[in-house]
Protein backbone atom coordinates (compact mmCIF):
# COMPACT_ATOMS: atom_id res chain seq x y z
CA UNK A 1 0.00 0.00 0.00
CA UNK A 2 2.75 2.44 0.97
CA UNK A 3 4.72 1.68 -2.18
CA UNK A 4 1.97 1.54 -4.80
CA UNK A 5 -1.51 2.62 -3.70
CA UNK A 6 -0.96 5.61 -1.43
CA UNK A 7 1.60 7.44 -3.63
CA UNK A 8 -0.66 7.07 -6.70
CA UNK A 9 -1.57 10.51 -8.07
CA UNK A 10 -5.27 9.60 -8.35
CA UNK A 11 -5.31 8.42 -4.74
CA UNK A 12 -3.35 11.44 -3.52
CA UNK A 13 -5.81 13.85 -5.15
CA UNK A 14 -8.76 11.97 -3.68
CA UNK A 15 -7.25 11.91 -0.17
CA UNK A 16 -6.96 15.70 -0.14
CA UNK A 17 -10.53 15.60 1.16
CA UNK A 18 -9.51 13.71 4.29
CA UNK A 19 -7.37 14.07 7.37
CA UNK A 20 -4.77 11.30 7.15
CA UNK A 21 -2.97 9.59 9.98
CA UNK A 22 -0.56 6.67 9.94
CA UNK A 23 0.66 4.57 12.83
CA UNK A 24 2.91 1.57 13.26
CA UNK A 25 0.49 -0.76 15.06
CA UNK A 26 3.33 -2.97 16.26
CA UNK A 27 4.79 0.04 18.11
CA UNK A 28 1.67 2.02 19.06
CA UNK A 29 -0.02 -1.00 20.54
CA UNK A 30 -2.48 1.06 22.60
CA UNK A 31 -4.06 2.61 19.52
CA UNK A 32 -4.05 -0.74 17.74
CA UNK A 33 -5.80 -2.35 20.71
CA UNK A 34 -8.32 0.49 20.94
CA UNK A 35 -9.49 -0.16 17.39
CA UNK A 36 -9.03 -3.93 17.46
CA UNK A 37 -6.38 -3.93 14.73
CA UNK A 38 -4.86 -7.40 14.41
CA UNK A 39 -3.92 -7.62 10.73
CA UNK A 40 -1.81 -5.43 8.47
CA UNK A 41 -2.36 -3.31 6.55
CA UNK A 42 -5.60 -2.04 8.05
CA UNK A 43 -7.19 1.20 6.85
CA UNK A 44 -9.71 2.76 9.22
CA UNK A 45 -12.34 5.30 8.15
CA UNK A 46 -13.36 7.35 11.16
CA UNK A 47 -15.79 10.14 11.84
CA UNK A 48 -14.41 13.30 13.51
CA UNK A 49 -15.59 11.93 16.87
CA UNK A 50 -13.57 8.73 16.38
CA UNK A 51 -16.53 6.50 15.55
CA UNK A 52 -15.70 3.91 12.93
CA UNK A 53 -17.37 4.12 9.53
CA UNK A 54 -15.65 1.13 8.00
CA UNK A 55 -12.28 -0.57 7.67
CA UNK A 56 -10.39 -2.34 4.92
CA UNK A 57 -7.88 -5.07 5.62
CA UNK A 58 -5.25 -6.22 3.17
CA UNK A 59 -3.84 -4.76 -0.01
CA UNK A 60 -6.08 -2.69 -2.30
CA UNK A 61 -4.84 -1.25 -5.62
CA UNK A 62 -5.54 2.47 -6.26
CA UNK A 63 -8.92 2.32 -8.01
CA UNK A 64 -10.31 -0.34 -5.67
CA UNK A 65 -9.06 1.64 -2.67
CA UNK A 66 -10.87 4.81 -3.74
CA UNK A 67 -14.00 2.86 -4.68
CA UNK A 68 -14.08 1.20 -1.26
CA UNK A 69 -13.91 4.59 0.47
CA UNK A 70 -16.60 6.11 -1.74
CA UNK A 71 -18.91 3.16 -1.09
CA UNK A 72 -18.34 3.35 2.65
CA UNK A 73 -19.10 7.09 2.64
CA UNK A 74 -22.37 6.23 0.90
CA UNK A 75 -23.14 3.53 3.45
CA UNK A 76 -22.57 0.71 0.98
CA UNK A 77 -20.89 -2.42 2.28
CA UNK A 78 -20.46 -1.16 5.84
CA UNK A 79 -21.27 -3.40 8.78
CA UNK A 80 -24.60 -1.63 9.36
CA UNK A 81 -25.49 -2.00 5.69
CA UNK A 82 -24.69 -5.71 5.71
CA UNK A 83 -26.65 -6.30 8.92
CA UNK A 84 -29.69 -4.51 7.49
CA UNK A 85 -29.49 -6.54 4.30
CA UNK A 86 -29.15 -9.79 6.24
CA UNK A 87 -32.26 -8.90 8.26
CA UNK A 88 -34.16 -8.91 4.96
CA UNK A 89 -32.43 -12.07 3.69
CA UNK A 90 -31.54 -14.05 6.84
CA UNK A 91 -30.36 -17.16 4.95
CA UNK A 92 -27.96 -15.35 2.64
CA UNK A 93 -24.64 -17.18 2.90
CA UNK A 94 -22.54 -14.45 1.29
CA UNK A 95 -23.94 -11.74 3.58
CA UNK A 96 -23.36 -13.89 6.67
CA UNK A 97 -19.78 -14.49 5.58
CA UNK A 98 -19.12 -10.79 4.88
CA UNK A 99 -20.49 -9.84 8.29
CA UNK A 100 -18.28 -12.47 9.89
CA UNK A 101 -15.32 -10.90 8.12
CA UNK A 102 -16.28 -7.41 9.27
CA UNK A 103 -16.34 -8.53 12.90
CA UNK A 104 -13.16 -10.53 12.39
CA UNK A 105 -11.30 -7.49 11.08
CA UNK A 106 -12.58 -5.48 14.06
CA UNK A 107 -11.11 -8.06 16.41
CA UNK A 108 -14.56 -9.08 17.67
CA UNK A 109 -13.87 -12.78 17.27
CA UNK A 110 -16.86 -14.00 19.28
CA UNK A 111 -19.36 -12.27 16.99
CA UNK A 112 -17.35 -13.25 13.93
CA UNK A 113 -17.46 -16.91 15.01
CA UNK A 114 -21.26 -16.76 15.28
CA UNK A 115 -21.58 -15.74 11.63
CA UNK A 116 -18.92 -18.13 10.36
CA UNK A 117 -20.70 -21.00 12.12
CA UNK A 118 -23.92 -19.88 10.46
CA UNK A 119 -22.18 -20.00 7.09
CA UNK A 120 -21.06 -23.56 7.79
CA UNK A 121 -24.63 -24.58 8.59
CA UNK A 122 -26.10 -22.85 5.52
CA UNK A 123 -23.42 -24.11 3.14
CA UNK A 124 -23.53 -27.55 4.70
CA UNK A 125 -22.03 -29.38 1.71
CA UNK A 126 -19.57 -26.57 0.91
CA UNK A 127 -21.30 -26.12 -2.43
CA UNK A 128 -20.45 -22.44 -2.49
CA UNK A 129 -16.92 -23.08 -1.15
CA UNK A 130 -17.72 -20.80 1.76
CA UNK A 131 -18.16 -23.31 4.59
CA UNK A 132 -14.54 -24.42 4.31
CA UNK A 133 -13.28 -20.84 4.29
CA UNK A 134 -15.45 -19.99 7.28
CA UNK A 135 -14.01 -23.02 9.10
CA UNK A 136 -10.50 -21.90 8.19
CA UNK A 137 -11.23 -18.45 9.62
CA UNK A 138 -12.40 -19.97 12.91
CA UNK A 139 -9.01 -21.64 13.24
CA UNK A 140 -7.19 -18.47 12.24
CA UNK A 141 -8.94 -16.43 14.92
CA UNK A 142 -7.79 -18.94 17.53
CA UNK A 143 -4.29 -18.64 16.09
CA UNK A 144 -4.44 -14.85 16.36
CA UNK A 145 -5.39 -15.22 20.02
CA UNK A 146 -2.28 -17.43 20.40
CA UNK A 147 -4.43 -20.40 21.33
CA UNK A 148 -2.29 -22.61 19.14
CA UNK A 149 -3.49 -25.96 20.45
CA UNK A 150 -7.14 -25.10 19.78
CA UNK A 151 -6.21 -23.68 16.37
CA UNK A 152 -4.55 -26.95 15.37
CA UNK A 153 -7.61 -28.94 16.47
CA UNK A 154 -9.90 -26.57 14.57
CA UNK A 155 -7.87 -26.81 11.37
CA UNK A 156 -7.60 -30.60 11.57
CA UNK A 157 -11.38 -30.78 11.91
CA UNK A 158 -11.71 -28.44 8.94
CA UNK A 159 -9.43 -30.58 6.76
CA UNK A 160 -11.37 -33.70 7.73
CA UNK A 161 -14.74 -32.07 7.00
CA UNK A 162 -13.68 -30.56 3.65
CA UNK A 163 -10.89 -32.80 2.31
CA UNK A 164 -11.21 -31.60 -1.26
CA UNK A 165 -11.18 -27.87 -0.57
CA UNK A 166 -8.01 -25.94 -1.40
CA UNK A 167 -8.28 -24.02 1.89
CA UNK A 168 -7.08 -27.21 3.52
CA UNK A 169 -3.65 -26.68 1.98
CA UNK A 170 -3.22 -23.38 3.79
CA UNK A 171 -4.60 -24.98 6.95
CA UNK A 172 -1.87 -27.65 6.82
CA UNK A 173 0.78 -24.95 6.62
CA UNK A 174 -0.80 -23.02 9.47
CA UNK A 175 -0.80 -26.15 11.63
CA UNK A 176 2.98 -26.35 11.20
CA UNK A 177 3.32 -22.65 12.01
CA UNK A 178 1.14 -23.08 15.10
CA UNK A 179 3.45 -25.78 16.44
CA UNK A 180 6.45 -23.56 15.69
CA UNK A 181 4.94 -20.61 17.56
CA UNK A 182 4.06 -22.92 20.44
CA UNK A 183 7.76 -23.92 20.48
CA UNK A 184 6.91 -27.56 19.79
CA UNK A 185 9.69 -27.70 17.23
CA UNK A 186 9.61 -31.47 16.81
CA UNK A 187 6.01 -31.43 15.62
CA UNK A 188 6.55 -28.22 13.64
CA UNK A 189 9.44 -29.73 11.71
CA UNK A 190 7.47 -32.90 11.04
CA UNK A 191 4.51 -30.89 9.71
CA UNK A 192 6.67 -28.65 7.51
CA UNK A 193 8.52 -31.66 6.07
CA UNK A 194 5.24 -33.47 5.47
CA UNK A 195 3.92 -30.39 3.69
CA UNK A 196 6.97 -30.23 1.41
CA UNK A 197 6.58 -33.91 0.63
CA UNK A 198 2.92 -33.41 -0.37
CA UNK A 199 3.53 -30.17 -2.26
CA UNK A 200 7.16 -30.18 -3.49
CA UNK A 201 6.50 -27.32 -5.93
CA UNK A 202 4.87 -25.01 -3.40
CA UNK A 203 5.66 -21.30 -3.66
CA UNK A 204 6.35 -21.40 0.08
CA UNK A 205 9.25 -23.85 -0.33
CA UNK A 206 12.03 -21.34 0.36
CA UNK A 207 10.19 -19.86 3.33
CA UNK A 208 9.53 -23.33 4.80
CA UNK A 209 13.18 -24.26 4.44
CA UNK A 210 14.09 -21.03 6.25
CA UNK A 211 11.81 -22.02 9.14
CA UNK A 212 13.30 -25.50 9.27
CA UNK A 213 16.81 -24.01 9.35
CA UNK A 214 15.85 -21.70 12.21
CA UNK A 215 14.46 -24.56 14.24
CA UNK A 216 17.55 -26.69 13.71
CA UNK A 217 19.47 -24.05 15.68
CA UNK A 218 17.14 -24.25 18.68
Amino acid sequence: MADTTLPDSYVQKFLNNFEIGKINAEVDTMTAARFGVRSFPTVLMLKPNGMEIDRFVGYLPPVEFVTAIVNAMSGIGTLDDLLNRLARKPKDIELSYEIGQKYRWRGDYDKAATYFQEVMMLDVNNGKKMAAQAAFNLGHMLYKKKNYTAAVVSWRDMIKAYPQDSAGIEAQLMIALSYQNAKDFKKAKAEFKSFLKRYPDTEEKDWINEQLAKMEKK
